[in-house]
C-alpha cells in the first residue's frame, strides 16, 4: 500500500469516554452486546491519563482540531471533570454530547456552579416537537422536550460558550425541519442537522436497526427544503453548524456517504478503553486487533509514525472495505471537506 503518512491531518476526534449509559434507547447500539467484537470494553472508560496524554499530542498535531465527548453518556464518565479543566486550560475545543436527561443535566449543572467553563454542550432536539400528531407521552417527544429546555437554561449560563440541538431528520418529519430551526434559532440554539440512518450489517456497532422506509430520500421536495434551509442559514436566519454540509451531504442520500477517513485520518474515534476504531458507526476486525492507542501512532511533537500509522491505515481500509456501506455522518463529512481545503477549520471547529 501506498504511504499516505504525509497526508494525514485529523480535524475531529470522537470519543467514546464510556459505554455507561442511563438509558437503552431502540435507536443506539453502542452500549449493548456486538455480535462480532469484544465485549469486555462495555465495562471500560476512558483511562484519564492516556486521554490527557493523547490530547497533547492531538494539540501538537493540529491546535484548532475540535473534540468531541460521548458515551454512553459522558457525564457519567468518572473523570469528566478533570478532562475538561485540562482541555480548559490547554484552550483545546470540545462538545459534551448528552442525553440531558435529569441524571446527566444535574452533573453539567454542577461543573456549572462550581464555575467551570463549558465550550459547548449538544443535546438530542427531535422534529416530532412540532408533529401534530405526536404522542406527547412518548418517551421520545418527552425526551426532546426536556433537551430543548434545559438546552436553552444552558445558553442562558455565563460560562457555557455554546448549546447545540442535534437534529435527526427523517422521511415522515423532514418538511418540519425549518419549524424546529426557526424555534431553535430564537432560543440562541445552534442546530447539527443529521438523516437518520440504519445498520446495514452486524459490524455497525454504533447504530441499530432502522426502517429502511424512514430513510432521508433523495427527492425535489427533500432537495427543495433543504436548500432553503441552506440559504436561510447563509443569510444568518438558522444557526446551523456546519451549513456547508447541508449542501453536501444531498449528493449521498438516503445512507450513500463513503468517507476518506482510512487515507487522511481527517477523524479518529477512540473506544472507551483507549483503541482506536475505524469510526463511530463501526469498530471494525482489523481495528481491533491492532489494538493501537494515539501514543502509538501519534509521537509527542505531533506527527504519524509512518510505520504505525501505514499499519492503520491498511487496517481500515480493509475494515471498511469488508464491512461498511455508506453513512451519514456529518462529523466526517465535516472533516474530510476541511481536509480537502473546501472549507476552513472554523466550521469544522464550531467557531464560526
Amino acid at each position: 500500500m501506498k504511504s499516505m503518512c504525509n497526508q494525514k491531518k485529523t480535524s475531529t476526534v470522537l470519543w467514546y469516554l464510556t459505554r455507561k449509559c442511563n438509558l437503552r434507547c431502540s435507536y443506539c447500539n453502542i452500549v449493548k452486546n456486538s455480535e462480532c467484537y469484544d465485549n469486555s470494553v462495555l465495562n471500560k472508560e476512558m483511562p484519564i491519563d492516556l486521554a490527557i496524554e493523547s490530547l497533547k499530542r492531538f494539540k501538537k498535531h493540529n491546535p484548532h482540531m475540535f473534540h468531541i465527548f460521548m458515551g454512553g453518556e459522558p457525564t457519567l464518565y468518572t473523570h469528566l471533570e478533570e478532562l475538561i479543566n485540562f482541555c480548559n486550560k490547554e484552550e483545546i475545543l470540545y462538545a459534551i454530547v448528552s442525553n440531558m436527561t435529569d441524571v446527566a443535566y444535574m452533573k453539567l449543572l454542577l461543573l456549572v456552579n462550581k464555575g467551570i467553563q463549558i465550550n459547548s454542550i449538544t443535546g438530542t432536539v427531535d422534529v416530532c416537537l412540532f408533529d401534530e400528531n405526536a404522542d406527547k407521552k412518548d418517551d421520545k417527544y418527552k425526551k426532546s422536550q426536556l433537551a430543548l429546555e434545559r438546552l436553552h437554561a444552558l445558553s442562558q449560563m455565563p460560562n457555557v460558550k455554546e448549546v447545540v440541538a442535534e437534529v435527526c431528520v427523517t422521511r415522515n418529519d423532514y418538511h418540519l425541519l425549518e419549524t424546529l430551526l426557526e424555534e431553535l434559532t430564537k432560543r440562541k440554539i445552534h442546530a447539527d442537522v443529521f438523516p437518520v440512518e440504519t445498520r446495514y450489517n452486524k459490524y455497525y456497532d454504533f447504530t441499530a436497526p432502522v426502517d429502511h422506509d424512514l430513510l432521508l430520500p433523495f427527492n425535489k421536495d427533500v432537495i427543495k427544503t433543504l436548500e432553503k434551509i441552506y440559504k436561510r442559514s447563509k443569510k444568518g436566519e438558522l444557526l446551523i453548524i456546519g451549513d456547508e454540509v447541508i449542501k453536501y451531504m444531498m449528493n449521498f442520500l438516503p445512507q450513500n456517504y463513503m468517507c476518506k477517513i482510512p487515507e487522511s485520518f481527517s477523524t479518529m474515534t477512540i473506544d472507551s478503553n483507549g483503541k482506536v476504531r475505524l469510526c463511530m458507526r463501526i469498530k471494525g476486525t482489523e481495528c481491533e486487533n491492532l489494538g493501537l492507542t494515539v501514543p502509538d501512532i501519534l509521537s509527542k511533537n505531533g506527527s504519524y509514525k509512518k510505520k504505525i500509522s501505514d499499519k492503520l491505515s491498511k487496517a481500515m481500509m480493509l475494515d471498511m472495505q469488508n464491512y461498511c456501506r455508506g453513512c451519514m455522518w456529518t462529523c466526517a463529512m465535516f472533516s474530510d471537506l476541511e481536509h480537502q481545503g473546501l472549507i476552513d477549520f472554523n466550521t469544522v471547529s464550531h467557531e464560526k
